[in-house]
């Protein structure tokens, strides 16, 4: 495995290893560059550990940025990109379950591997050494596909209870399974996870979400006492193993667009009973989110796919009819929304038919509204041309041909010309006893 790393890592990183070495120091990579490039896997961060201090690497770089400079992180500028650089280090005790109360700046590599999370992550390589320090067996968890705790498990976390969700879901992004003796630390340490911050959890989540298996990363939250604290709509989920199962197979089955398996996630848990409307299953949803500080867009749209995660499909609507479902959800929420239906139908086991029939309903429905108007700006006559061409005065009346003549024209596609929608304007104002 070891021949795989000699030609991952690009000249520019090796040159910073170079630099600190010529000024007698020594530079490393670390962390998932080291891991993801001994699983052949394509690297986007190249993290470097070095003896150096920051006010050292100061003096070596032309362009370095402070970016964490208490805990000796700084990132060093080269063709246009940024790498970070942390000094070695040991820390002291974790009060806020999250940061070191201290750090120590050190010279020996395997020391400043031993604080990390797991063995995977806790290798460095030395590109002028052609060395590889790997003190905890993170090569072999690599190859038996092991997320285990460097040292005593129940410590790490202690140390960082982001580390507990982060077991998680580098199990799901890297199809790997937790080591017992790391798994059953969890229930124990889970409490450290209410001291981390809504935004961490949520990214953590949100990267767990988009793996490729949601359901390993999210039933090992269960299984570990966290799901309830990610977020306490979960709480009733965890209690009823066929509701949990459902969700499992959802998330699995959405398309890989985190709004969708957001939805399918977060519709399960609003659906606590059957009583519960799509509005209402929204707002739950949408409530989690907010707890988790979620952007208000993605927000949004989690909460109106939720809303119609239950729409029927069968018997096959007439065109009229799905040109309105296809307007009320929106032309750029359509094909997400019917992802979210075959999930669901997915998950409950409901099998190919109603998949098949879904799928005729996918199409009819693109066909039907591929060229028909559905919005007013989507309409050949606008409010302008009617006030000029009926002397209607601009208000509520127009508003109300304006939604009338788009009535029309969904009914009618045809219809939607200029001259005839004038001439449908002036007879749906005679008929109300207007403009005669």
């Amino acid at each position: 495995m070891i021949d795989s790393l000699e030609s991952k890592f690009p000249e520019a990183v090796v040159q910073i290893c170079r630099t600190l070495r010529v000024a007698g120091d020594r530079g490393f990579v670390v962390g998932g560059a080291v891991r993801d490039a001994l699983r052949g896997a394509d690297i986007t961060d190249f993290d470097l550990a070095t003896t150096a201090t920051p006010d050292r690497m100061i003096e070596l770089f032309p362009k370095v940025i402070p970016t964490g400079i208490k805990h000796g992180t700084v990132t060093v500028m080269s063709a246009g990109r940024g790498y970070e650089v942390t000094t070695l280090r040991g820390e002291a005790d974790y009060s806020d379950g999250r940061h070191p109360d201290s750090v120590i700046f050190i010279d020996d590599v395997e020391a400043d591997l031993a604080r990390r999370d797991f063995t995977i992550n806790a290798m460095a390589w030395d590109p002028l050494e052609s060395c590889l320090h790997d003190p905890f067996g993170g090569q072999g968890d690599l190859s038996e596909k092991l997320i285990r705790a460097v040292g005593d498990p129940r410590r790490r976390f202690d140390e960082d209870g982001l580390r507990l969700m982060r077991a998680a879901r580098f199990a799901a992004v890297l199809g790997f399974r937790v080591h017992e003796e790391t798994l059953r630390a969890m229930p124990e340490a889970a409490a450290r996870l209410d001291d981390v911050s809504a935004e961490r959890k949520r990214d953590e989540l949100f990267k767990l979400l988009l793996s490729r298996r949601p359901s390993v990363g999210l039933e090992i939250l269960k299984r570990g006492g966290l799901a309830q604290r990610v977020d306490p709509c979960f709480a009733s989920l965890v209690e009823d193993e066929r509701r949990w199962q459902t969700l499992l197979r959802r998330v699995d089955s959405a398309g890989a667009k985190l709004s969708v398996r957001l939805a399918a996630c977060f519709c399960q848990v609003a659906a606590r009973d059957q009583g519960l409307g799509g509005a209402k299953s929204a707002e739950i949803a949408a409530q989690s989110l907010r707890r988790l500080k979620s952007e208000k867009k993605l927000e949004k749209a989690v909460a109106h796919l939720v809303s119609y995660v239950g729409f029927a499909f069968e018997p096959l609507p007439k065109e009229p009819e799905i040109r309105r479902f296809v307007r009320d959800v929106g032309r750029e929420a359509f094909d997400e929304v019917i992802d979210l239906r075959r999930a669901d139908i997915e998950a409950r086991g409901q099998g190919g038919r109603a998949v098949l029939s879904l799928g005729r309903f996918a199409k009819k429905a693109r066909n039907a509204a591929a060229d028909a108007p559905l919005y007013p700006g989507e309409l050949a006559v606008n409010g302008a041309t009617l006030m000029s061409e009926l002397g209607i005065p601009p208000g509520p009346e127009l508003g109300a041909l304006i939604a009338d003549l788009l009535e029309v024209v969904i009914e009618h596609p045809e219809l939607n010309s200029e001259a005839r929608l004038i001439a449908r304007a002036a007879e749906l104002r005679a008929a109300h006893g207007r403009g005669v």
